[in-house]
C-alpha cells in the first residue's frame, strides 16, 4: 500500500489550477491566490483509504519547465486544467500538454 500519493497540477497559467489547489487544501474558494503555491500536504484522514496525498502546484513560465519536467516524472498522477472561458486553453490541452504523457 502506498505511503502517499503525489499529484502534479500543470498546464497554462490563468487556468484556474492554483485556485483549485488552494481550495482542496482548505475547504473553499479563494478570492484571490499566488500564482504558484507551495506543495500541500491534504491530511489522510481526508478520503477513505486513508493515504495522505500530496498536491504540487508547477509554473507555466519557460524557467519553470526543468522543475515541471522533473515533478510530472515524480508524480503518481496529473491533473490538467482549462479555463471555460478561454477556448485556447482547452485547445493546448489536445495540441500541447496530452503530447507530454503518450509515449
Amino acid at each position: 500500500m502506498k505511503h502517499q500519493v503525489r499529484l502534479v497540477v500543470a498546464v497554462d497559467r490563468c487556468t484556474g489550477k492554483s485556485s483549485l489547489l488552494a481550495a482542496a487544501s482548505s475547504g473553499r474558494f479563494p478570492e484571490s491566490v499566488s500564482p504558484v503555491l507551495p506543495p500541500t500536504r491534504l491530511p489522510a484522514d481526508y478520503y477513505p483509504d486513508a493515504v495522505p496525498v500530496m498536491i504540487t502546484d508547477t509554473a507555466s513560465s519557460l524557467e519553470g519547465k526543468a522543475k515541471l519536467e522533473e515533478e510530472l516524472k515524480q508524480a503518481d498522477a496529473v491533473v490538467l486544467t482549462y479555463a471555460c472561458y478561454k477556448p485556447e486553453t482547452l485547445s493546448r490541452l489536445q495540441t500541447f500538454w496530452i503530447s507530454k504523457f503518450v509515449v
